[in-house]
């Protein structure tokens, strides 16, 4: 989890997920559950900002780290 350098009252957290299934069995599970509540009960919005790796950028190396 971070902390904005420039407002206190905004935090990121970065979670990592090898595809899609994998982000939607996350949201399955009973710890995700109790963190949406919570989530939802502060003021202010979520937002799920999706990304792909780029360092490094080779396709291989991801597709090996299944392995």
């Amino acid at each position: 989890m971070f902390q904005d350098s420039q407002d206190e009252n905004v935090y990121y957290f970065l979670e990592c997920y090898e595809n899609e299934a994998a982000f939607e069995a996350h949201k399955a599970t009973p710890y995700y559950a109790a963190w949406r509540e919570a989530a939802d009960l502060r003021q202010g919005r979520t937002e799920v900002i999706r990304c792909r790796p780029a360092i490094p950028s080779e396709p291989a190396y991801w597709a090996k780290r299944g392995t």
